[in-house]
């Protein structure tokens, strides 16, 4: 019974995590549609984008991805002892 609350957990977590990665892309297409609505193509909405853009990737790259390097390991880790009985 232990494995099969970790593996309940693990998968209502990593539903959670896609639900809100879908709804996190959905929100910036509507952000981004909005932006070519209201403002249009010219230089100063695309000035905008890039200075959007490159921050957003660089804390997508280093933030993100980094923490999920870090994180996944320990958690999985918890997981195990947790499964195993352990505190």
């Amino acid at each position: 019974a232990p494995s099969l609350a970790a593996g309940r957990f693990l998968a209502r977590a990593t539903l959670l995590t896609a639900s809100l990665s879908v709804a996190a892309a959905l929100l910036g297409l509507v952000r981004d549609q909005s932006l070519a609505r209201l403002f249009g193509a010219g230089p100063d909405t695309d000035a905008f984008l890039v200075a959007w853009t490159v921050p957003e990737f660089a804390a997508t790259l280093l933030i993100e991805d980094g923490l999920a390097f870090a994180l996944i390991p320990a958690f999985s880790t918890a997981l195990a002892r947790r499964a195993q009985g352990g505190s």
